[in-house]
């Protein structure tokens, strides 16, 4: 009987994402009737347009603790101050804590540290950062 309590937890956990999944199943029966309105229209102005060959729009989340510009900005800060290269994790972390939050979960960290690892690698195509490649995990630091 001890076990009871871990069940009921389980049927409720499975309840919620049961409709979960059920409100995201109706989501998407109502862009798939969107999208053939859309085609149908595209159709209209050119009739052999393959709209299969359309790449679907990525959509990008927005960070809830940064205002647009103000994370690669404050990363930016922080890796000026490091006195050694940082991973895009620790990075992350002290960006972060920067903005005022002492104990960032992990979602919030692996999530940043995705963003800022693409734009490293943008900034260290034009020279301002440098990857150190021969460390795993990679180490950023500032080219002064």
């Amino acid at each position: 009987m001890a076990e009871l309590h871990v069940v009921t937890a389980l049927v409720e956990k499975y309840r919620e994402l049961s409709g979960k999944l059920k409100a995201c199943e109706k989501e998407a029966d109502k862009l798939k009737v969107q999208l053939s309105h859309v085609d149908a229209a595209i159709r209209i102005f050119r009739e052999e347009f393959d709209t299969g060959a359309i790449l679907p729009k990525r959509l990008y989340r927005r960070n809830p603790h940064f205002k647009k510009g103000v994370f690669i900005r404050s990363a930016m800060d922080v890796l000026r101050e490091a006195p050694e290269p940082l991973s895009a994790r620790e990075l992350a972390r002290l960006t972060l804590q920067r903005q005022g939050i002492s104990e960032p979960d992990n979602d919030a960290i692996e999530a940043l540290r995705r963003a800022l690892n693409g734009c490293l690698m943008k900034r260290a195509k034009d020279g301002s950062v440098a990857m150190h490649e021969d460390t795993y995990p990679k180490r950023w630091e500032l080219v002064r």
